[in-house]
């Protein structure tokens, strides 16, 4: 993984790999009991979550499918 900064934002260079580790991690965190009770912060993490899917869980399928 690379991580390069743009101004405040971080940017992540990850191999195919790394981003199918991430959406499994991703996953398994939003069931986790260790989230925040706070009906904002739930949402803000779920919110993370959903656009971590919708950008990255079609190459992991694409990439899957290959194997």
């Amino acid at each position: 993984m690379k991580v390069s900064r743009h101004g405040d934002q971080r940017l992540l260079c990850l191999s195919s790999e790394e981003v199918s580790l991430l959406v499994d991690l991703c996953h398994a965190g939003a069931f986790s009991d260790h989230l925040s009770t706070s009906a904002p912060r739930r949402q803000r993490f779920q919110n993370c979550l959903w656009q971590v899917h919708q950008a990255l869980l079609p190459g992991v399928k694409q990439r899957s499918g290959r194997r």
